[in-house]
């Protein structure tokens, strides 16, 4: 396909995703679209083929959805994951992943899972995304940004298995330290 093919292969799965696919979590069977009162304990990242028969998930799902979409048509792709603290609590953190593609020598946030930035984005580079993050959600409070692999990331991972994986490269970090700990 050329640039204007790809990216309209791109508009289209972020099209399914945001009008099909809900946020939340399966869990024995049952969906959970109220993620406040989730027991996180009892979630599990969805193979690829359970996440598009089920059409739910949290970010980390649609993350790993995108990217094996992406993989599969051959468009590069980079991943990530942000990590900010809400709180002065060690455990009280937000996360968000989220991808962003290349297609004819431009940079696209693709989203699906932030409600209010669903669809695609041209972008310079994950700065912007992350600038547009801290704006809407993490005010002035101090991240830690990390890029990863979702390679695998869909075969029922915890949370705590999940997000040991994808903060395992630290692209960027808003002070000179981590501003978490590993709590999940």
């Amino acid at each position: 396909l050329n640039t204007k093919g790809q990216l309209k292969k791109i508009n289209q799965l972020i099209n399914e995703l945001n009008t099909k696919f809900d946020y939340g979590v399966l869990v024995n069977g049952k969906r959970i679209t109220d993620t406040s009162q989730m027991d996180w304990s009892k979630y599990r990242t969805l193979p690829i083929e359970k996440f598009a028969k089920e059409k739910i998930g949290v970010c980390w799902d649609f993350v790993n959805y995108q990217h094996a979409v992406c993989k599969k048509n051959g468009y590069p792709d980079k991943n990530y994951m942000i990590v900010c603290r809400r709180s002065n609590k060690p455990d009280d953190i937000l996360t968000h992943t989220f991808t962003i593609v290349e297609i004819g020598g431009k940079k696209y946030w693709i989203e699906s899972a932030r409600w209010k930035d669903r669809g695609v984005h041209e972008v310079n580079s994950y700065k912007d995304v992350v600038q547009k993050l801290q704006k809407d959600d993490f005010g002035n409070k101090p991240y830690d940004l990390y890029d990863f692999n979702p390679d695998g990331m869909d075969q029922g991972l915890t949370d705590k298995q999940y997000f040991d994986k994808a903060t395992q490269n630290l692209v960027e970090t808003s002070q000179n330290k981590r501003n978490y700990r590993k709590i999940i």
